[in-house]
């Protein structure tokens, strides 16, 4: 049976007999969990014994000290996109950093200058529009965070 936990996730539960509450703890001590498949420390006994949350995400394999679970292929996918993305800004910032004026406090300020100076249409121009909206909704504000986060 599925209930809504406080923070909008579902939870799959086990329940024991007609009672909507999980199954209790059957650990008389600190130890090997022979329901978790766990060595539990006194805190995590603890928890089990006293938080039904802590119970149900242990009955669904997800709680502390259980192995985690192979990322799914989308999972995999949404983590090499995140990849290239930082090799792309990372790229880019280094192409900043050699185009850089000496009077220029950060990257903000060279990506400011050069879109301005860039044609209409060009791939470079995208990429530093593309940088300069990542950071903050307007453009002095993500001038400024470029500036401290990569100062020359």
């Amino acid at each position: 049976m599925r209930t809504r936990q406080r923070n909008s996730w579902y939870v799959d539960r086990r329940y024991h007999g007609d009672t909507m509450t999980p199954a209790p703890c059957s650990c008389p001590i600190a130890g090997w969990c022979n329901r978790h498949n766990i060595d539990k420390p006194a805190v995590w006994h603890q928890l089990c014994q006293s938080r039904e949350s802590y119970r149900a995400a242990w009955d669904d394999g997800r709680g502390p000290g259980q192995p985690r679970r192979p990322l799914t292929s989308e999972q995999l996918a949404k983590q090499e996109r995140i990849q290239e993305r930082v090799a792309a800004t990372e790229r880019l910032i280094g192409w900043l950093r050699l185009l850089r004026l000496p009077d220029e406090q950060g990257a903000g300020d060279t990506a400011s200058r050069l879109i301005s100076v860039a044609a209409r249409t060009s791939e470079a121009k995208r990429a530093l529009e593309r940088l300069l909206a990542a950071c903050a909704c307007s453009r002095s504000s993500a001038v400024d965070r470029l500036n401290r986060q990569w100062p020359w």
